[in-house]
């Protein structure tokens, strides 16, 4: 990925061709194979240099399909040892490095990879630009790389806690980590197509590390998000209409001004997030924890919050309309100044919550069926 592309957002028109056919897959399934040997001196068979070259040559034309990775699932879910399984993921990693710094495609020697794929393409009658070429070949390898992750960290899998795990801007424990570098690289690959990314590898997201990532403003629109890592992540801005959120952590992550809008939240994770000001019209949180979450002046009409944790909630201003409570734990939720009309109540719990003459409750539904319903709700529903 070269420097001076980093911010750019240049819009093409380039069709993305998709890499399915059988030959490619059985070359890359030959390519893996090579790329993890060790010789007698247990150093590896193929050089680092080689192995950019073979990944400009057939992953730098197209980007994977989901074809396409199915035949390579049995090659990264194979019973192969954890060495050869970590050594295929070094070998890529190491690739991912370098390409973030631009140092194949600005590469001055005979060893521009991305260059030689170009003129291999126009000999065959096919024009490709080099940046076309680059953003491909980087784009396959970060999907290769969020599957493996994903794969070793399942809780079948006898990797989990054996392979390196992968967060595209390093690990957050360190110095080293850069919060603004995938923003940079969906950025440089709009140079291809303006949505490549959220169209290619945004259904590979699932069981993402993405911890601390800087995401603001991004088009996340329908990316399958669901149980990835995103603790402490700016995604304020998001566009995460009809993402897949399902059990992602998103703990003290933020959220402001973020379209949410019809997103499946399931059993997510939003201890201590920032929503105020998001649109959460019709997203389903069902089962979530949203305890000591800020959704001051968020936009909940019709959501479904049944059997969510949001105690010590901030609903401060928020419109919560025709919302699903059934079964959810309020207890000392903040409701003031709050829209609460035509709420589903059913068996919520709503001890100590906060209230004052500002919040609306007209048209609540299955009010008496609420557990710890508070005097004034009692008096205002006449109650005994």
């Amino acid at each position: 990925m070269p420097k001076q592309l980093y911010e750019v957002n240049r819009e093409s028109k380039d069709d993305v061709v998709p890499l399915a056919n059988s030959l490619s897959t059985r070359q890359i399934k030959e390519a893996f194979d090579a790329w993890v040997e060790l010789d007698s001196l247990i150093e590896p068979r193929v050089s680092n240099s080689k192995v950019a070259q073979q990944i400009y040559d057939l992953l730098g034309h197209s980007m994977l399909t989901a074809t396409a990775l199915n035949h390579l699932k049995d090659f990264l879910l194979s019973d192969s040892t954890h060495q050869k399984k970590e050594r295929l993921f070094q070998r890529l990693h190491h690739f991912y490095l370098n390409w973030c710094e631009g140092l194949y495609i600005e590469n001055a020697s005979s060893e521009n990879w991305p260059k030689h794929k170009v003129v291999q393409m126009k000999a065959v009658g096919v024009q490709i630009g080099l940046i076309q070429v680059d953003i491909y070949a980087g784009l396959n390898v970060i999907i290769l790389l969020f599957k493996l992750h994903f794969y070793s960290q399942r809780e079948e899998s006898q990797d989990k806690d054996v392979l390196s795990g992968f967060n595209p801007c390093g690990d957050p424990s360190t110095e080293d980590f850069d919060c603004d570098k995938l923003l940079r690289i969906i950025s440089y690959s709009r140079t291809a197509s303006p949505n490549l990314f959220r169209d290619t590898v945004g259904c590979h997201l699932a069981g993402a590390d993405l911890r601390k990532a800087n995401l603001c403003g991004v088009d996340l629109m329908g990316v399958d998000l669901s149980y990835a890592n995103l603790e402490s992540t700016d995604l304020s801005r998001a566009d995460l209409n009809k993402a897949n959120l399902s059990e992602a952590n998103l703990s003290l992550a933020n959220l402001r001004h973020a379209n949410v809008r019809r997103a499946k939240l399931y059993k997510a994770n939003l201890k201590g997030a920032d929503l105020s000001k998001s649109d959460l019209v019709f997203s389903d949180f069902s089962h979530a924890d949203l305890s000591n979450a800020d959704l001051h002046l968020a936009y909940l009409r019709r959501a479904n919050l049944s059997d969510a944790n949001l105690y010590k909630l901030r609903l401060t201003c928020a419109t919560l309309s025709y919302s699903d409570l059934s079964r959810a734990n309020l207890a000392k939720a903040n409701l003031n100044f709050a829209d609460m009309s035509g709420v589903k109540v059913r068996f919520a719990n709503l001890e100590d919550i906060l209230s004052n003459q500002e919040t609306v409750w007209t048209g609540i539904k299955y009010v008496k069926t609420a557990k710890n319903l508070p005097h004034f709700l009692r008096n205002q529903f006449g109650i005994s």
